[in-house]
């Protein structure tokens, strides 16, 4: 099931809307004066305040309860592996501090490669298999989700099709405290109107995170188990580090075929693309001057 829910457009059922209204009141919430934290030439919002994107997640919450009431009346709850997560974290930056959610105390949001557009819920589900209650902290990411349904049902993994993933089913089921894996890689090689960032990439290796941004080729460098939030740049402090995590995360993306974003031919460097230029630093290929960025058929793009 794929909900759409919670996403924009923010449009709650009107019979819950009072009640969380009352709630925001009561907790001294005022959804149109919100604080929020400058971010690149962003914000981000700093408090969950939104009355209506609460009524949404209550709603989701609902419905997922309905399937799972009755896959137990049907007697399937034993035979039955779920798995609940989300694409991307919350849409909680922009111009303005009036986004519908915050991901704090994680930075940023949605479209972002900071922790608050990455890091989202993970819930795996099956009983008498995968022990109930336990909370793993080893890093997963959703290319492990095909490898980990197909060894929790018994069947044989596919790794020419799931090459990017590895199966969770050894922490799930408790035959081992951690992966054999080096390190996840991230990559958002576009523009978003909600990241002035840009497009950037980054690998996780153990505590350590680095984030490349394409458009100066600037790296940061955080300990995510001493800094969640990301306020605290170690990249000028560790220097062989830096150098390990970048090389692989350049080597990731040669050996994957990731897509670069290359120079956009009428930038002007005498112009930021955050101001008013028609034109940023890159464009993707295929979706620069002169080409559709969208289309529904199969056909040949070509520019």
């Amino acid at each position: 099931m794929w909900y759409y829910t919670v996403h924009t457009p923010i449009e709650p059922r009107k019979d819950k809307l009072e009640k969380y209204q009352k709630k925001a009141t009561a907790m001294g919430l005022n959804g149109t004066m919100r604080d929020a934290v400058a971010d690149h030439q962003s914000l981000s919002h700093a408090h969950q305040d939104n009355a209506a994107y609460a009524c949404m997640v209550e709603s989701m919450d609902e419905n997922i309860g309905r399937i799972l009431d009755r896959v137990k009346a049907l007697g399937l709850e034993q035979d039955t592996l779920v798995v609940f997560l989300s694409d991307n974290g919350g849409l909680s930056t922009g111009a303005g501090a009036m986004s519908p959610t915050s991901s704090f105390p994680l930075r940023a949001g949605k479209a972002w490669v900071y922790e608050g557009g990455i890091r989202s819920p993970l819930i795996i589900k099956l009983p008498g298999v995968v022990k109930a209650g336990q909370q793993i902290a080893e890093p997963a990411i959703s290319t492990d989700v095909y490898p980990s349904i197909l060894e929790l049902a018994c069947l044989p993994l596919r790794p020419e099709q799931h090459l990017d993933g590895v199966s969770l089913q050894p922490l799930l089921t408790g035959k081992a405290e951690s992966l054999d894996r080096k390190a996840i890689y991230f990559h958002y090689p576009h523009y978003h109107h909600i990241n002035t960032m840009g497009p950037a990439g980054a690998v996780r290796m153990g505590d350590y995170k680095l984030v490349e941004v394409f458009e100066t080729g600037a790296v940061e460098l955080y300990n995510l188990k001493d800094d969640l939030g990301e306020q605290h740049d170690l990249s000028k402090t560790m220097p062989e580090l830096i150098g390990q995590l970048t090389n692989m995360l350049h080597d990731w993306r040669e050996s994957s075929g990731a897509v670069m974003p290359v120079p956009h031919p009428d930038y002007s460097p005498e112009k930021d693309w955050r101001g008013p230029i028609s034109q940023p630093v890159f464009y993707t290929p295929k979706q620069g001057k002169g080409v559709r960025k969208y289309s529904l058929s199969a056909e040949k793009l070509d520019g």
